[in-house]
C-alpha cells in the first residue's frame, strides 16, 4: 500500500518556492519556474496596481503554491513554455481572482438574485465570465486578447462598462460580484 493515501499526490512544501526579496506583493513560484520570477513579478505587480485602481485590494503574495488562497495570497499559473505569455498569466490571475473573490464574501446574503435556479445559475455563469474579463484588463490584459478569450457575447458586455467612467466600474464591480454569488449552492 502506498504511502501517498487515496489522491496517490503529495502536496510540494512551499519552502520549495523561490521568491522575490523586497517586492510587493511577494511573488513565489516553484524551481522549475524560477527563471521566469522577474518577468512575473513584473506582471504582477503591474496588475495589482490595475486593480487597485479599481477597488481590488492588493495581497500580500501571489504564489504557484496557493494551497489555501485568500484576499491576501493570491495564485498565479507560470509555464515554461516560451508560448505562454504575460497575457496568460493574466488570464489565470483573472480567473483564480475571480473565484477568490467570489468566495471570500462577508455575508450570505442573496438579495437581488433570481427565485428561480436556473436564472440564478445562468445569471451567475454570465456574470463569472464578464467579471473575469474585466479583472484581466484591469490587471494589464490587452483588451483584444481579452475581446479573443472571452468572445463576443462577454466581451459585448465588458467592453461597455470599460468604457464607462470609474465610479461606474466600481458599481459595476460590485453589482456583478453579488450576481456570481446568486450560484445555487
Amino acid at each position: 500500500m502506498s504511502k501517498l493515501g487515496p489522491d496517490a499526490v503529495r502536496a510540494r512544501p512551499a519552502s520549495d518556492l523561490r521568491c522575490t526579496d523586497s517586492q510587493s506583493p511577494q511573488v513565489c513560484l516553484w524551481p522549475e519556474h524560477a527563471h521566469r520570477l522577474a518577468e512575473t513579478a513584473r506582471t504582477v505587480s503591474t496588475a495589482v496596481e490595475g486593480l487597485q485602481n479599481v477597488g481590488v485590494p492588493a495581497p500580500e503574495t501571489v504564489t504557484e503554491g496557493g494551497r489555501q488562497p485568500s484576499v491576501e495570497q493570491w495564485t498565479i499559473t507560470v509555464r515554461q513554455d516560451k508560448r505562454f505569455t504575460d497575457q496568460d498569466i493574466l488570464a489565470g490571475l483573472g480567473t483564480d481572482l475571480t473565484m477568490l473573490l467570489v468566495s471570500s464574501r462577508s455575508d450570505d446574503s442573496r438579495t437581488g438574485c433570481p427565485e428561480d435556479p436556473a436564472r440564478a445559475a445562468q445569471r451567475a455563469f454570465d456574470s463569472e465570465a464578464e467579471l473575469s474579463g474585466w479583472l484581466s484588463v484591469h490587471a494589464g490584459m490587452n483588451p483584444e486578447q481579452a475581446r479573443l478569450r472571452y468572445g463576443p457575447r462577454t466581451w459585448a458586455s465588458v467592453s461597455r462598462v470599460l468604457d464607462g467612467s470609474t465610479n461606474i466600474q466600481m458599481e459595476w464591480y460590485r453589482t456583478t460580484l453579488a450576481q456570481v454569488r446568486c450560484m445555487p449552492r
